[in-house]
Formats: C-alpha cells, structure tokens, sequence
C-alpha cells in the first residue's frame, strides 16, 4: 500500500476485526481487497479486507497513512516496581492455557507486575530470518509481530483478572511509531480503562526505558473465550 502512495508513512491501523478467519489446513484461496476511501489533509484512507474464497470476508480493518510520521508520544521512564508486586514469568505465560504460542512468538520476557487495571512487562524482540519470518520478512516500523505481543498481553491479563482464557477479535486502533531495538528489550505498559467478559478498553504502549514509544495500541480490544 506506501508503494502506491510514495511519500507517506503509516500512521495506524483503525477497527481490525476478525470476520471468519482463515484456518491454515484449509485450501482455499483468500484474496486482499483494498479500496481508497478518501484521500485529503495529508491523509489516505483505505479499508481492507481479507476474503475467504474471494467471498466471505476473514478479516478487515481500516489502514490511515499520513504525509507527515506521527511524532512519538513520551510517557513516563520505567521504573522497576515494588519487590511486592504480583510477577509472572515465560513458563507461567505461554503455558499452553493462557498463550499457546510458540518460542519465535514469545516476545514477553517477564510481567514484572500486574493489577485490576494494569500490567507492566519486560519484553524483546525475537529475531527471524527470512524463512521463519515468511512474507512478512521486511520487517520495518510497521511489525505485526510486535503487535501481537500487544494482544498477548491483554490476553494474559484478562487470564489473571477474570480467570479464563481467550482469543482476540478485534481493536480499535494501532499506531506505528518507531522500529523496535532489533533483537533488544523494551517495555510494554497496559492501562485498563474498563472491562467486561467480552471486551477491554485500554492503552498499550510499547516504549523504551525513557519513556519515548514505539507502537500505542488504543481504545476498545475485542475478546472471546477459548473453549
């Protein structure tokens, strides 16, 4: 999509839903399907959608690009918490009840605390090569991979809060801010504004120990039980 568009940079993803969705084992073709909803003030806005079948939408969501980069929000420096606060660490996480992913897609090294409306996690960059990481090889300020850690996290606190397990279905919005430390640590800060057994509403941030962010997850996470 920036290659049909030189000149503009991601400025986020808004509204990402999981439709159907797309199981791995099956053979069937599944097309992108893109449209230009307007294009003014520095902005490009296109609605996209996976079709399962070239039919049945998988997956949909509206990409914003913008003529300027965003600026990085800065947040507070992190602060190591209280010995006190509640921890967990990589075995506790992806015990195959809370997170069943594998070792390529653990980027949350240690929940260094959490609570009824936050958690705060040490995290770090896997590294892939070309062949582990497919077609998303390029891997540039726009990195799926970092984003699903984001869902992971919440994940892993409705787990500790409500006490079952989920999947996602869906966000609000995601911006894309800088490129992560390749190979290197960082850290993640949720902050609950609400939850309900079907859906949070908070503030993820990916950021270095400054404060200066690398990618912000915002408003409403979209949650379904795992059975």
């Amino acid at each position: 999509m920036l290659h049909c568009h030189p000149g503009y940079h991601m400025a986020g993803v808004e509204e990402a839903k999981l439709y159907g969705g797309v199981t791995l084992s099956e053979d069937v073709d599944a097309i992108v399907k893109m449209t230009r909803l307007s294009k003014d003030d520095g902005k490009v806005v296109v609605n996209c959608q996976i079709l399962k079948g070239g039919k049945q939408p998988a997956y949909g969501c509206t990409v914003v690009l913008s003529a300027k980069p965003l600026t990085p929000p800065q947040g507070p420096a992190w602060r190591p918490p209280e010995d006190s606060a509640k921890r967990l660490t990589v075995e506790q996480m992806y015990d195959g009840q809370t997170l069943f992913h594998g070792p390529l897609l653990q980027g949350l090294k240690e929940v260094v605390s959490i609570s009824s409306d936050a958690l705060l996690a040490r995290c770090v960059d896997v590294p892939l090569d070309a062949k582990q990481a497919g077609q998303f090889a390029s891997r540039s300020v726009v990195d799926g991979f970092a984003a699903d850690v984001m869902m992971q996290a919440v994940l892993v606190w409705i787990r500790q809060t409500h006490g079952y397990a989920s999947l996602p279905s869906g966000f609000a919005g995601m911006e894309w801010h800088r490129p992560l430390p390749k190979g290197g640590e960082y850290f993640l800060s949720l902050r609950i504004i609400s939850s309900s057994p079907t859906t949070v509403v908070a503030t993820c941030t990916m950021h270095d120990a400054a404060g200066c962010a690398y990618l912000v997850e915002i408003g409403r996470a979209s949650c379904r039980e795992r059975v």
